[in-house]
């Protein structure tokens, strides 16, 4: 059989968990002499006319060789489309549960899943169809991205609403202990400024009254 997807194979570290590949060939030989070099999130090696390439999820390496025709970006589409599928079926705490005593081929039932995106993607890859599914899929994306935002935006703004709330909730209390405090003060400036002038009538009247005694002798009828 003629293809341009030679092998793809998941990995637990450097065990490899599923493979498939159409070619009678021993490709587990070739991926576990590199697999101890697959250290970055993504890459590629190329050699002679195929491309060994793979993306990496916490200790999870999706792994494929493929035709150096094909385009990288193809690739790396198809590499992507089986993690989500993987993430789907293979839920996280059933990956985290996972060590280095797992079997080789323990997922022998995903192989099935391997082989569905190999053919869709040599049969599709590079044609219009394909390109349409995966620009529907980078708007649905990008889509969900802005909704992200503008939840995040609404969410801020109602934090800022209830932060304004609150301050002019304090505000208000502030205000209304000021204006009982400056009620409290004018009464008591009104009462100082009563027993000032009280004060100061009575020593009129005592000024008033030692004066006329001075003069008098305290006889009103000699000052008349």
């Amino acid at each position: 059989m003629i293809t341009n997807f030679y092998y793809t194979a998941i990995l637990f570290n450097e065990i490899i968990l599923v493979d498939h590949s159409e070619i009678d060939h021993n490709f587990k030989k070739e991926l576990k002499s590199i697999s101890k070099n697959l250290i970055n999130k993504e890459g590629i090696i190329k050699k002679e006319s195929v491309n060994y390439i793979f993306i990496k999820e916490n200790n999870f390496i999706f792994f494929t060789i493929i035709d150096s025709s094909i385009p990288e970006k193809t690739t790396l589409d198809f590499l992507y489309s089986i993690q989500d599928e993987f993430n789907k079926q293979i839920n996280k705490e059933q990956q985290s549960q996972m060590d280095f005593s797992v079997s080789e081929n323990c997922l022998k039932d995903f192989e099935s899943v391997l082989e569905e995106k190999m053919k869709f993607f040599e049969e599709n890859a590079g044609t219009s169809s394909y390109e349409n599914v995966t620009n529907l899929k980078n708007n649905i994306i990008n889509f969900h991205k802005e909704v992200l935002k503008a939840n995040e935006k609404l969410i801020e703004r109602n934090e800022n609403f209830s932060n304004i709330n609150y301050k002019a909730q304090n505000l208000s209390g502030f205000s209304d202990l000021y204006l009982k405090s400056s009620k409290k003060v004018t009464r008591a400036v009104k009462c100082k400024r009563c027993k000032i002038c009280t004060f100061s009538i009575i020593a009129i009247l005592i000024i008033g009254y030692c004066f006329v005694g001075l003069k008098c002798g305290f006889d009103l009828n000699k000052c008349i």
